[in-house]
């Protein structure tokens, strides 16, 4: 298999692979081959990259950060969305303005929303819960 090639002649520290992910996918029909996963994972010892998240199922993701060794998933495209909503609705609001620093303060809070948003949805358990 050419991950485990891979993965033992290059030594890296972790890696992407390539399993249905899309990057850009802006809607999240899609999905991930669970089998060629669970594949690549028996061969290797690493941590996995899936590349092109934003575009999987977020019941997918919460499965697959639960119970395989995907260590990352990349989420570009959604914040990426989340931000150039808000700098358009910056902008929009009022047009004469042209400070780049005021525009941009307005997209922080979209921002950190959004990426609340995405990683509460991995389903781990919010800073409020006791540890059990």
């Amino acid at each position: 298999m050419d991950a485990e090639k891979f993965a033992a002649d290059s030594g890296v520290d972790a890696m992407a692979i390539s399993v249905g992910n899309v990057h850009l996918q802006e809607n999240k029909e899609g999905g991930l081959d669970e089998a060629r996963i669970t594949a690549i994972q028996a061969r290797t010892t690493i941590p996995l990259v899936i590349h092109g998240g934003s575009g999987v199922p977020v019941e997918q993701r919460q499965k697959l950060a639960r119970n395989t060794n995907i260590c990352k998933f990349n989420i570009g495209t959604e914040l990426r969305k989340a931000f150039g909503t808000a700098m358009r609705d910056a902008v929009n609001r009022d047009p004469d303005r042209f400070d780049r620093v005021t525009i941009l303060s307005e997209t922080h809070d979209p921002m950190v929303a959004a990426t609340r948003t995405v990683l509460k949805a991995f389903g781990g358990p919010s800073k409020n819960e006791p540890k059990e």
